[in-house]
């Protein structure tokens, strides 16, 4: 097993799989909902600038909210997904870059959603990086949902684990932020923090 995660990993162990099963659309897009009921997405406005990071072949939030504003898809596999699938929503901008390498201006951000996706990094150094990369885009007062799933073991794709990060380690991450919800269920990690 290799668990790390790589482009022709996520195109055809999973998206190209999805794509092709009604049923696992139908059930990507019910856990999606559950996100959304969690994080109680209805409450909120999102104007401005919305930047999703890892949002998938569907364009992640962008294909479920009524977003208002400039919107920012950034995947390392987003001009695959737009190619091969042709699912983002008409007005979403692409950028193909992982969290880490995003290259937009400082504190330009007023919303970042960043779920399921940094589990797929493939070290710790990439995961810190990229948790410094997503403050630094966000503005102050900007808002941060964030979903980090962490597995008892490494799994095809998925580097992070409790092994290497865990509910005990991770606060530390999140010290420049207000938080409005921190939970953990099933495994996983939620947050949503206003930038201080």
């Amino acid at each position: 097993m290799n668990n790390l995660w790589s482009k022709e990993f996520e195109l055809e162990k999973y998206w190209d799989k999805v794509m092709a099963n009604p049923a696992l659309i139908a059930e990507y897009n019910a856990e999606f909902e559950k996100h959304k009921a969690y994080f109680k997405l209805n409450s909120y406005e999102f104007n401005g600038t919305t930047i999703d990071i890892g949002g998938g072949a569907f364009g992640g939030v962008f294909n479920f909210l009524p977003i208002k504003g400039r919107k920012i898809l950034a995947d390392p596999l987003a001009y695959e997904f737009k190619e091969r699938y042709n699912k983002i929503p008409a007005g979403v901008e692409i950028i193909n870059a992982y969290c880490k390498d995003i290259d937009l201006p400082n504190n330009i951000a007023d919303t970042i959603f960043c779920i399921n996706t940094l589990d797929h990094c493939n070290n710790i150094e990439d995961f810190e990086a990229s948790i410094v990369n997503i403050e630094r885009m966000l503005k102050n007062s900007g808002l941060l949902f964030f979903m980090l799933p962490i597995r008892e073991s490494q799994s095809e794709g998925h580097f992070i684990y409790h092994g290497n990060i865990s509910r005990y380690t991770i606060d530390k991450y999140f010290q420049n932020y207000n938080i409005i919800l921190k939970d953990w269920d099933y495994h996983c990690f939620y947050l949503v923090g206003k930038k201080k």
